[in-house]
């Protein structure tokens, strides 16, 4: 097992025991299309969810949380999603950023630019074209489901050099989803291959990904103090990944034993992101650098 993949591994082991040892709260601001799916995969890994989304009470909601979670499909909740990200930083809980749909929707642009003005992210998640419409303020896609590849062919460059400036320029780790994901501090760039298209068949994965980002993330603030080799942030947005890419590919294997289409795959993923073990992590891992 490579260096890489020995530390991503060691950061999902103490997210996890994190989950067991304690309960910690995920406070997500997300759209109504997936607000269900992202309770259930927290559940499912062990963190519980909290959904506030009504101004009055969300910065309270989020100065009792362990990490918050914004997801721009929620865009009439913006309000809210300011007062938490105020919240979030005058707690020093990690937040997490999902700018989805803002490679194609300069509105949703300047959203994560007044956010990222009230709290630094923690973590930026989404695809390649959000990410880099971000870092070059202009629109370079089309929709929320535009891939990394697509992204590419475009701007006609390799983004990841890009990608790497942008997280050295804002400070913050860029988690970009695709067939293979990217995560970079700007310093360091990892590559990792677990998930399966199927994935990309189901409404609610990427934002899954960010509320489970946002409990390992969470995980990682919580248990540093104690972990005697406590692993950098990256790697525990690594691990997030990694954990959600693998659940796919188990909840993949269970749907064809049953001979079911993406209805089954829905629900076998949730059952995958509570069964799956250290073990199966261990096992299944594809990150390089």
């Amino acid at each position: 097992m490579s260096d890489i993949s020995e530390k991503v591994l060691q950061a999902a082991s103490s997210a996890l025991t994190c989950f067991k040892d304690r309960r910690l709260l995920i406070h997500c601001i997300t759209n109504y299309v997936t607000v269900n799916d992202c309770a259930n995969a927290l559940l499912a890994a062990g963190p519980s969810p909290v959904m506030s989304h009504d101004p009055g009470e969300a910065a309270l909601v989020t100065a009792s949380a362990d990490a918050l979670v914004l997801n721009l499909g929620a865009t009439e909740y913006l309000t809210a999603m300011e007062a938490s990200a105020r919240a979030a930083a005058e707690s020093g809980i990690p937040m997490i950023l999902d700018p989805v749909g803002s490679a194609g929707n300069p509105f949703r642009r300047e959203m994560a630019g007044r956010l990222m003005s009230l709290c630094k992210p923690a973590v930026i998640r989404g695809n390649a074209a959000e990410l880099l419409s971000l870092a070059r303020d202009r629109s370079i896609g089309r929709g929320v489901d535009d891939s990394s590849e697509n992204a590419a062919q475009r701007t006609g460059i390799d983004e990841d050099p890009e990608l790497m400036a942008f997280a050295r320029q804002s400070g913050c780790i860029l988690c970009a989803s695709g067939r293979t994901d990217r995560i970079t501090d700007g310093r360091t760039l990892l590559f990792l291959e677990n998930g399966c298209a199927m994935m990309g068949r189901v409404t609610g994965t990427g934002c899954m990904l960010s509320a489970l980002t946002g409990a390992f993330m969470a995980a990682g603030n919580t248990k540093k103090e104690s972990m005697p080799e406590p692993q950098p942030p990256l790697f525990f947005a690594a691990a997030a990944a990694a954990f959600m890419g693998i659940a796919g590919e188990m909840a993949l294997e269970r749907t064809l034993k049953c001979g079911g289409g993406t209805g089954s795959f829905h629900i076998a993923l949730i059952d995958s992101l509570f069964l799956i073990s250290e073990e199966d992590l261990m096992e299944r891992i594809r990150v390089r650098s």
